[in-house]
């Protein structure tokens, strides 16, 4: 199993109800299009105004297969775009990819 995570860090107040709209509409899209759906997840402890986008893919080939199908999807790019625009200025946003041992 791979496991990927999004980071990034979002300002406090509406930003993070913008995340949440935008997170629940990526993964209404992705269940349409049969693609895996994320887990919005943020710290209880750590740093403060991080969140991370989590989804599970059964195999590496499936997970190629989904990247190539969002980065190829207008409407996903559109959304996707949307929630980087609402990261803390100055702030970066990575992804993590981790696979079972």
């Amino acid at each position: 199993m791979y496991r990927e995570r999004w980071h990034m860090t979002i300002p406090g107040g509406e930003s993070w109800d913008e995340v949440e709209r935008l997170s629940g509409e990526l993964n209404t899209l992705a269940a349409s299009r049969g693609w895996a759906q994320d887990t919005l997840w943020t710290r209880t402890t750590g740093p403060i105004g991080e969140v991370i986008l989590e989804s599970d893919f059964p195999d590496l080939a499936t997970y190629e297969k989904e990247w190539a199908a969002y980065n190829a999807d207008p409407e996903w790019l559109k959304l996707t775009r949307q929630m980087i625009d609402l990261r803390t200025e100055g702030t970066t946003l990575y992804n993590e990819l981790l696979e079972t041992v």
